[in-house]
């Protein structure tokens, strides 16, 4: 039974990816490990979010969503996040298969 190794890149981190971690992510990959990649997008939503004049609030750090946020959101992790990082992995020879949870229901405050 392969592991599963699961690695969390944030937002600003999947713009600066070095090829050690693609180096890992290979070594792990030939040691027969199942990789998950889980990605954040917090500055890109913020971005986004301030370019459409919607306010970026948090509280403690931790992003309130309004309904309008969390439509910025989708979009800006499954069209622009997501594509980026299945790019770079592909360019650097590993098979990527991007994954969403599109039918969750989300809380917005």
């Amino acid at each position: 039974m392969s592991q599963i190794i699961v690695v969390k890149v944030g937002g600003h981190a999947t713009h600066q990816l070095t090829e050690e971690f693609f180096e890992q992510l290979r070594i792990w990959r030939n040691m027969g490990k199942q990789i998950l990649i889980v990605h954040g997008g917090g500055p890109q939503i913020s971005e986004w979010s301030s370019q459409l004049n919607l306010p970026v609030k948090k509280i403690d750090g931790v992003r309130v969503t309004s309904a309008q946020t969390l439509k910025v959101t989708q979009a800006v992790l499954l069209g622009l996040v997501q594509p980026a990082l299945c790019r770079q992995l592909s360019a650097h020879g590993l098979p990527v298969v991007g994954l969403n949870a599109g039918g969750q229901k989300s809380v917005g405050w």
